[in-house]
């Protein structure tokens, strides 16, 4: 009984011993490839077409096998068992883009995060491809998609402040709504359609124009698809100015009135207050409407010249146009002056000009002496 019991132990191990040799020594392979943009929708990565962050997925019979991220737009699986498998591609943008941007004074938000999720893509070769895996080989699989829509939050601001809840945000493209939603919050989160995935709106390169309540918005800066924070800012007849800078090597104090003056004319205000940025404590305002001429007479006109003025000094100066912008503040401030800080001491500096100016007298009038000497025994007797 002990013998029959000791030899089905054995025999036990040595299955289980040939059975982790079988899989150590199973035959394996991989899978690589590309996901791409393809703008022009013929399946082919061009030169001028963007890599895409995706997931790719492998699965056997329905069941996930492995998964793996595009980050730059490549994706790669290895030690794959060989066999018959399908391998797709997420057609969503699931990746979170981010914006960058100013901190602190500015009327606009930090830099922020936006994920485009809801983004409509096709793909322009299959999305989900039968591959067959064999031994000690990689297989390749690329996958072109397509965007049919596009996409972009930010905050709506009409006027000299956000705009209120419920106000309408269109893309328009000569003429035609291609995508629409309204403001929360203060904020928007709009998805538009381009020529893909509604006829007659934008292609690719196209510029599309944005409305609030069905009048033309600025973006605050250049539009880039794949910077997905931007701003909305209508404003006709209103210059929006802030500033900011390390508190201590600017003019600008805490408490100081800035006053805005075209021409000699005051045409708007801000008070000056502090807070914490990234680099240190920050000095400036973010708030100094200046209205146009048409509304207010003798200030802002397109291309006119607005300075900052805190007492008698200019912190800055801006050209006056509608819509957001910042101040460069003057580089001069208390860590620039003699003592700390303080206005110079003419009393303490009046020892050290007469003891220079001493100095300069002697020698001068000595090197004047030698000099004269010395022409006197060159001229003719």
């Amino acid at each position: 009984m002990r013998l029959a019991i000791t030899f089905a132990l054995i025999v036990a191990v040595g299955i289980a011993v040939n059975t982790g040799e079988a899989l150590a020594g199973q035959e394996t392979g991989g899978i690589e490839g590309m996901v791409f943009e393809d703008f022009n929708g013929d399946g082919v990565q061009d030169p001028d077409e963007e890599r895409l962050v995706r997931q790719v997925t492998l699965r056997a019979g329905g069941t996930e096998v492995q998964t793996a991220d595009s980050f730059n737009g490549q994706y790669s699986m290895t030690d794959i068992p060989a066999g018959d498998y399908t391998i797709e591609v997420t057609l969503a943008n699931e990746s979170v883009l981010c914006s960058g941007g100013p901190f602190g004074f500015t009327p606009l938000p930090p830099p922020g995060c936006h994920t485009d999720a809801d983004d409509p893509w096709v793909a322009t070769t299959a999305a989900d491809v039968p591959v067959t895996i064999s031994a000690d080989t990689v297989e390749r699989v690329d996958f072109g998609l397509q965007s049919t829509g596009d996409s972009f939050t930010g905050l709506a601001i009409v006027g000299d402040d956000h705009a209120p809840d419920g106000t309408l945000v269109e893309a328009v493209f000569e003429g035609e709504v291609c995508g629409s939603t309204t403001v929360e919050d203060g904020w928007f989160s709009l998805v538009y359609s381009n020529s893909i995935g509604q006829a007659g709106c934008a292609a690719e390169g196209d510029t599309t124009g944005f409305t609030l309540n069905g009048d033309v918005a600025q973006l605050d800066g250049p539009f880039d698809r794949f910077m997905t924070v931007r701003h909305l800012i209508l404003m006709a007849d209103l210059a929006w100015y802030w500033a900011e800078g390390l508190t201590g090597t600017v003019v600008l104090e805490e408490g100081q009135e800035v006053q805005a003056r075209v021409a000699g004319v005051d045409c708007g205000k801000a008070t000056v207050e502090t807070t914490f940025g990234g680099a240190g404590e920050l000095v400036g305002f973010s708030r100094l409407i200046v209205p146009s001429s048409q509304l207010s007479s003798g200030c802002g006109v397109s291309g006119g010249i607005v300075e900052f003025v805190s007492g008698e000094s200019v912190a800055g100066t801006a050209t006056w146009e509608p819509g957001i912008h910042q101040i460069e503040l003057s580089q001069i401030g208390p860590a620039d002056l003699p003592d700390g800080g303080g206005e110079p001491s003419a009393k303490s500096d009046l020892p050290w000009i007469a003891f220079v100016g001493l100095i300069l007298a002697l020698t001068g009038g000595a090197a004047l002496t030698t000099g004269l000497a010395g022409r006197s025994r060159d001229l003719p007797g």
